[in-house]
C-alpha cells in the first residue's frame, strides 16, 4: 500500500498545474485541501504540508523536514492515501475511479 499510495500522490501532485497555499482542488470525488509551510529542523529551512478532505473525514495527511514544496505535498497526499484506506473512508472502487482519473 506504501507504494501505491506513493505513486498516486506523484501522479496527483503532477495533474494539476499549480499548487498554492490553501488551494482548494478535486480529489477522490470531493474537494480536497492542503495548508504549506515552511520550519527550520536543525538549522536547516525544511517544507511540511497537511492534505484533508474534510467531506471524507477529520481525519488529515501530514509530512515534515520534507526539502522541497513538491515532496512536502506529495508526502502529505500519499499519508492521507494510507490513513484513508486503513480507516475505511477511501476504498479501493474510489481509489480505483481517482487512478482512472488521472490516466485520462
Amino acid at each position: 500500500m506504501v507504494l501505491c499510495s506513493t505513486k498516486m500522490a506523484k501522479k496527483i501532485y503532477t495533474s494539476y498545474n499549480s499548487w498554492k497555499n490553501h488551494e482548494k482542488q478535486e480529489l477522490f470525488g470531493t474537494t480536497g485541501k492542503f495548508n504549506l509551510g515552511r520550519h527550520f529542523f536543525l538549522r536547516q529551512r525544511s517544507w511540511k504540508a497537511e492534505f484533508s478532505c474534510p467531506s471524507l473525514s477529520t481525519m488529515r495527511g501530514d509530512s515534515w523536514n520534507c526539502s522541497s514544496q513538491q515532496d512536502a505535498i506529495e508526502q502529505s497526499i500519499a499519508d492521507y492515501i494510507k490513513q484513508g484506506f486503513l480507516h475505511g473512508f477511501l476504498t479501493k472502487n474510489l481509489l480505483q475511479q481517482q487512478h482512472e482519473k488521472l490516466r485520462g
